[in-house]
């Protein structure tokens, strides 16, 4: 059996949503929406502290497909974009307009927001944790749209409860869906989203058109572009020779 992804699929709204996420945290979207259902306050104008992005350093972790195009859209922001991705090259993160962190830990104490854009694996399980918290800039801001086990979420409310950062906004938890009393939820320095990042109309048509042209060349014999598990392809071919 040929197993396809649709990798591009998701790819552009995810990215959006991202970038959503990102300006809704540090502008404090979430705490000036509460203090005005409240019936605002005289003083918003005077306390209100949003950071502006002009300048400011924006950190991605990984830099694939979703997060060159997170990228894209701060660099027209007039952000400094600054990357950590073992598998990237200083010339490929060149051509971006992105700098090349040398290691994590450098990009987190250099960073006002950091955005994760990993995959989950074992290497990445909590790869945001107390001692990588403790490593980012002072008052930054966590964006995370991938996958939530990349964080320690006890490590997070930590961190918040402290004032070490100023926010975060979050798509994913783990587990999902989070409990309605997550602590994280009813804070207002935290936006949450229900994993909901790449489920735009546009996303999933994109994922079903891709699933469909796939799985029409694999019915024709053709290697479709994005085979999961390319070590069955030999047998396949062997299988529509025989078959005619």
């Amino acid at each position: 059996m040929a197993v396809i992804n649709v990798p591009d699929g998701p790819t552009i709204s995810t990215a959006e949503h991202a970038v959503a996420l990102l300006l809704a945290a540090v502008k404090h979207l979430k705490a000036s929406d509460s203090d005005l259902r409240r019936g605002g306050n005289p003083d918003s104008y005077q306390n209100f502290d949003g950071l502006e992005l002009y300048q400011r350093r924006l950190g991605l972790v990984g830099l694939g497909r979703i997060g060159r195009r997170v990228a894209r859209v701060a660099l027209a922001l007039e952000m400094v974009v600054v990357a950590f991705d073992p598998f990237v090259t200083l010339e490929q993160a060149a051509a971006l307009g992105v700098e090349l962190a040398p290691s994590l830990d450098a990009l987190l104490a250099a960073a006002d927001v950091v955005s994760l854009h990993a995959p989950l694996t074992a290497e990445t399980r909590h790869l945001i944790n107390a001692r990588t918290l403790a490593r980012m800039k002072p008052r930054a801001y966590l964006v995370n749209a991938a996958r939530g086990g990349l964080v320690d979420e006890a490590a997070l409310l930590a961190a918040l409860d402290s004032g070490h950062l100023r926010g975060a906004a979050l798509d994913v938890f783990d587990p999902e869906p989070p409990r309605p009393d997550h602590p994280l939820l009813l804070r207002d320095d935290v936006i949450g989203t229900g994993h909901v990042a790449g489920a735009t109309p546009a996303g999933k048509d994109r994922l079903l058109e891709g699933a469909l042209r796939q799985a029409l060349q694999v019915l024709r014999g053709e290697r479709p572009p994005h085979l999961v598990n390319p070590a069955v392809w030999p047998a396949l071919e062997a299988q529509f020779r025989k078959d005619g």
